[in-house]
């Protein structure tokens, strides 16, 4: 007898969302974003991503359009989800400081992720066993609230900087031209 595959996602201990915003290759300037939502245990729940042609006018300093480019984005990847995660993660290498705390000020917590040694550990970061540095958005969750449970228990299940690469898969497979 064949048991049909049926997703019940496991939402105990919240959910994460992983964001990416990518320069997309071979297309002249347009930016990607992505946003994968898993539980705690890394079971994908949602995955949303867009497209956004930024203008390309010599008025505009290259700096503020990746910035205006990636605000956008997060917007319309947040306005879409239809998750409710408790933490939001993304790398610090694609995400300026301003995004979370100017731009976008997402309502739940929030950080960089800066993968890496530990030891590098400077002032407003927190360091993980497994290397990767948080630098958070807003005030750092108390270490009983929920958002640090489940922040311990991606880091206990190594999840800290692996979505990250299955939103960038995700999001190249998502972006193929439809094949007929």
């Amino acid at each position: 007898m064949s048991i049909p595959f049926r997703l019940f996602a496991v939402e105990e201990g919240g959910l994460a969302a992983y964001l990416r915003i990518l320069s997309a290759p071979g297309a002249a300037g347009e930016t990607h974003g992505a946003l994968l939502v898993i539980n705690a245990i890394g079971e994908p729940v949602e995955f949303c991503f867009a497209a956004l042609k930024p203008p390309t006018s010599a008025l505009w300093r290259p700096g503020d359009i990746r910035r205006r480019s990636a605000a956008a984005l997060a917007r319309a990847l947040f306005n879409e989800c239809g998750a409710r995660p408790r933490l939001l993660l993304a790398l610090a290498a694609e995400i300026a400081p301003v995004l979370f705390r100017v731009d976008v000020s997402p309502t739940i917590a929030a950080c960089r992720v800066i993968p890496g040694d530990p030891a590098d550990v400077i002032e407003g970061e927190m360091a993980t066993d497994q290397g990767p540095r948080l630098i958070w958005a807003g005030e750092l969750p108390g270490v009983d609230s929920p958002e640090r449970q489940l922040l311990n228990r991606l880091i206990d299940n190594n999840l800290l900087a692996e979505p990250f690469s299955r939103a960038e898969a995700a999001l190249a497979e998502s972006m193929q031209p439809a094949r007929t």
